[in-house]
């Protein structure tokens, strides 16, 4: 591990980590039921322009997202392998203008040099339909799957960062098999699993010790920055406890040196610190 010290910037970095398998915590009581009342645990914007929102919750078996998108036409999202439309899982839904209707679908993507892009219904329908509704310009759809269905035309959610495309028309499908080409459509990055996407993230940063935290201070001691020099490079080997498991760090916070420079009596001198705290 290297340690940079400096006269005007401390590289004390405060981090919480987090175990990949968050799902306990963030949805300890969710069992993929279509349940209304379950709350969205996270959330982002999938554009620029926030006209295409994307909102989900998990536990270790099921993932429950809900999209919404300023249209009253069909909606979209998927699982890409490159971020392209090709080989790519889509839920496709819509609130049918007339009736109110709420149709979900599961599809399966694929482009041809001589045919274009086929949005193909998958035969085996692993998405269950929430809830869906809209209004004079936005509508929402919320459906549940397994985060693994082991169907050859899903592509799982895993822990890792996935593409997600998604597109919208003006106008609902023709047909619930014909579905007429997107008017907006883009791509984004998604980690579904990080607490960066917490809907209210504090939460992570205010658990207390006895909630299975771990802490563990690493510091550089017996070090002196020459006057002549602003910044020092100091390497410094640090034996880590045995991690057994994936772990993510979910902040980091910067700490003025400022301390290390005034009084000691408002400041009693300490080596430089690199605190973590772990969370299994």
């Amino acid at each position: 591990m290297m340690a940079f010290l400096s006269r005007r910037t401390a590289l004390t970095i405060k981090a919480h980590l987090l175990a990949g398998l968050i799902a306990a915590i963030s949805a300890q009581d969710y069992d993929g039921s279509t349940d209304t009342s379950l709350s969205l645990t996270h959330s982002t914007f999938l554009d620029g322009k926030r006209d295409f929102f994307l909102g989900w919750r998990f536990n270790a078996t099921h993932m429950d997202v809900e999209i919404t998108a300023r249209t009253r036409g069909w909606i979209a999202v998927g699982i890409s392998p490159n971020g392209q439309m090709d080989q790519s899982d889509v839920l496709l839904g819509w609130v049918d203008d007339n009736t109110n209707a709420v149709t979900v679908q599961d599809r399966w993507n694929t482009v041809d040099a001589k045919t274009g892009v086929n949005l193909l219904l998958d035969g085996k329908q692993d998405w269950q339909l929430v809830t869906g509704f809209q209004n004079d310009t936005h509508t929402t759809v919320r459906a549940v799957r397994a985060l693994d269905t082991c169907d050859p035309q899903d592509r799982p959610f895993t822990q890792s960062t996935l593409r997600i495309i998604y597109a919208y028309h003006t106008s609902d499908p023709i047909n619930p098999q014909t579905i007429t080409k997107h008017t907006q459509r883009g791509v984004r990055s998604v980690l579904f699993h990080s607490p960066s996407f917490w809907i209210n993230r504090t939460d992570v940063l205010n658990v207390k010790p006895q909630q299975r935290l771990q802490q563990m201070d690493i510091q550089v001691d017996k070090v002196s920055i020459p006057a002549s020099r602003s910044t020092l490079y100091w390497c410094k080997l640090i034996r880590l406890p045995v991690i057994d498991q994936k772990y993510h760090i979910i902040s980091v916070c910067e700490f003025s040196l400022e301390a290390l420079f005034s009084p000691l009596s408002l400041f009693p001198s300490s080596p430089f610190p690199h605190h973590q705290t772990w969370w299994p």
